[in-house]
């Protein structure tokens, strides 16, 4: 999941603009609407900000301003990060850990063309691709002997720990094994 494409991951059908001058109330309206977690705010075609539920209720709610008077522009956050949608999704959930926020926007060409969230890390199909993906992981490395479901193990000598398999849950004995000639 995290090698794979933002241009992959990201959704489209869930992406959100809204002008500057459109209120917390009507983007609240959209949010919801969309089982979304953030609009991106557009003006000319070019992204000049992004309003999410946090901001709602830290900027808006906790500081007691108007829902239906309070427009995007005096609450987004300006000049969000974004990604390029051939980054990995990876890239964009380390940038989201490191900044600590949870919706990044896809811009190509200079124009908003999706959104990817932290939220889809938690996707139960994401999941399910994770594990079927360490799961054909692991049967790459076993010996034939644990595939056929012979519970004794041949002691093969360590090897160094390769770093694409730091990543990838497999058992110490079968990761680091050194398979006789």
């Amino acid at each position: 999941m995290f090698s794979q494409r933002i241009r992959s991951v990201m959704e489209r059908k869930k992406m959100l603009t809204a002008p500057p001058e459109t209120t917390v109330a009507e983007a609240a309206k959209l949010m919801a609407g969309k089982n979304a977690g953030a609009v991106m705010v557009v003006e000319k075609e070019r992204l000049v900000g992004i309003f999410t539920e946090r901001d709602a209720v830290f900027r808006v709610v906790a500081r007691g301003l108007d829902a239906q008077t309070t427009r995007l522009a005096d609450v987004m956050t300006t000049a969000p990060r974004t990604a390029d949608p051939d980054k990995t999704f990876g890239y964009a959930l380390r940038m989201m850990h490191e900044n600590g926020f949870r919706h990044v926007p896809v811009i190509e060409n200079g124009k908003p063309v999706g959104i990817v969230s932290a939220r889809y890390t938690l996707d139960p199909e994401m999941e399910e691709f994770v594990s079927e993906a360490q799961r054909r992981e692991h049967i790459r490395w076993c010996p034939e002997s644990m595939i056929r479901g012979i519970n004794t193990l041949p002691s093969f000598p360590r090897r160094r720990e390769s770093s694409v398999l730091k990543s990838l849950w497999i058992p110490a004995h079968v990761a680091f094994a050194t398979w006789p000639e």
